[in-house]
C-alpha cells in the first residue's frame, strides 16, 4: 500500500481508503456487523490506515461499527466522518430521516459531539460538510464554527463532501477559492471525470485534497448486474448500469489496447493526479482488499492511458450528457 500526504495537512493517508457507507449501509447489499468487524480488522492490517464514515450512515452505526473494530488502533488511522443531516430530532417523519438537512452552527457542533461519543475518541481528523450547497459555502457563522472546533481540539481539520446534484460543482469551487478547506471529497472515474477533473484543478493551486469517491462507479464498469436477483446491491448497480451503459461500453471499447482490468484501471485514473490523497472504492469483502492492495503495490497509469481516457469523455461521453 503507498501513502500520501492530505494537501498541507499533518495527515498521511492510505492512497486506497475504506469508505463506510457500503459497510454500514444497505445500498451495496448487507453485511453482517461481525463481516463489517472483520473486513475493517483486516484491512488495518494489510496496510490501510484511512477510514471514511458518516454520521448519517445508518443513524451512526458506520461510526459505531468503525470504533468497534479499530478503536484499539485509534492513533494509527486517520477517520474522517461527516455532519450536516439531522436523524436526531423525534419529530421527523421516519420516511425523512438522515435525508433532512441542518445547518445551524449549534447543530453541527451538537453533530460533533455526537460523532466523537459515538467513535469513541476525544478528536476528529477531519469532519466534513456532508453535502451542503453555495448556500453554505457562504456562511461566515458555519466556518467560524469550524474553525472554533479546530482552536478546541475537537477536530483536526475540516473539508466538503458534495453531492451529485448540479449545484455541487459551485459549492466545491467556493469551498476551495473562498474556505481553503483541507479535503474536498466529490464522485470521480473514469465514466464520471466532472466536475472531479475542474475541481482538481482548481485544487492544484489551493491547499486542499480531492478525495475520490467510487471510482468504480459502484460496478457499472466491471460488469453488468444480475437482472433477475432482489439482492438490493444488484437493485442498486442495475439503477447505475442502467444510466451509463452506453458510456460504459464506448469506454473500454476505447481503452482496449491498454488491456489489463478496467477495476484496476479505474482506481490508477483515480490516482492520477497527486492532487487526490485517497480514492474510496466499494469495499465489502476481504476479496476486494487484495485486490485494492495489489493495485496500490503496482505501477501508476501511463499519461498515454490517462490522455486516451480524457479524450473519450470528451469526445463521446460529455456530449452524450452519460451522468449529467
Amino acid at each position: 500500500m503507498k501513502y500520501r500526504q492530505l494537501a498541507d495537512t499533518e495527515l498521511t493517508v492510505s492512497e486506497i481508503g475504506v469508505p463506510l457507507r457500503p459497510l454500514a449501509t444497505n445500498d451495496y447489499g448487507h453485511v453482517t456487523e461481525q463481516d463489517t468487524i472483520n473486513v475493517l480488522s483486516r484491512a488495518f492490517d494489510m496496510g490501510f490506515t484511512y477510514f471514511d464514515t458518516a454520521d448519517s450512515y445508518t443513524e451512526g452505526y458506520g461510526e459505531r461499527i468503525l470504533a468497534k473494530a479499530l478503536g484499539r488502533n485509534r492513533h494509527d488511522i486517520v477517520i474522517s466522518t461527516k455532519a450536516g443531516y439531522d436523524f436526531y430530532r423525534p419529530e421527523i417523519d421516519p420516511e425523512e430521516r438522515g435525508r433532512s438537512q441542518r445547518w445551524t452552527p449549534g447543530f453541527i457542533q451538537y453533530a460533533c459531539e455526537q460523532s466523537l461519543r459515538r467513535l469513541d475518541t476525544d478528536y476528529l481528523d477531519l469532519l466534513q460538510l456532508h453535502h451542503p450547497g453555495p448556500d453554505q459555502i457562504e456562511d461566515d457563522e458555519l466556518f467560524g464554527l469550524l474553525d472554533d472546533l479546530v482552536v478546541e481540539g475537537k477536530i483536526r481539520y475540516y473539508g466538503v463532501a458534495l453531492d451529485d446534484e448540479p449545484e455541487s460543482e459551485e459549492a466545491g469551487e467556493g469551498a476551495i477559492d473562498v474556505r481553503s478547506v483541507s479535503s474536498l471529497q466529490t464522485e470521480f472515474s473514469l465514466l464520471r471525470q466532472q466536475p472531479g477533473r475542474n475541481l482538481i484543478l482548481r485544487a492544484q493551486d489551493a491547499a486542499t485534497a480531492i478525495l475520490a469517491y467510487d471510482p468504480s462507479m459502484s460496478g457499472a464498469l466491471e460488469k453488468p448486474p444480475d437482472e433477475q436477483s432482489a439482492d438490493p446491491a444488484q437493485h442498486f448497480r442495475r439503477e447505475v448500469y442502467g444510466q451509463r451503459q452506453y458510456g460504459r461500453d464506448a469506454l473500454i471499447a476505447a481503452l482496449r489496447e491498454f488491456g489489463g482490468d478496467v477495476s484496476s484501471w479505474a482506481i490508477k485514473f483515480a490516482l492520477a493526479s497527486p492532487v487526490v490523497a485517497s480514492t474510496l472504492p466499494v469495499v465489502t469483502s476481504y476479496a476486494r482488499l487484495l485486490e485494492l492492495v495489489e493495485i496500490s503495490d503496482s505501477s501508476e497509469a501511463p499519461r498515454e492511458f490517462i490522455e486516451a481516457a480524457f479524450g473519450v469523455y470528451d469526445e463521446e461521453l460529455a456530449k452524450r450528457q452519460v451522468w449529467r
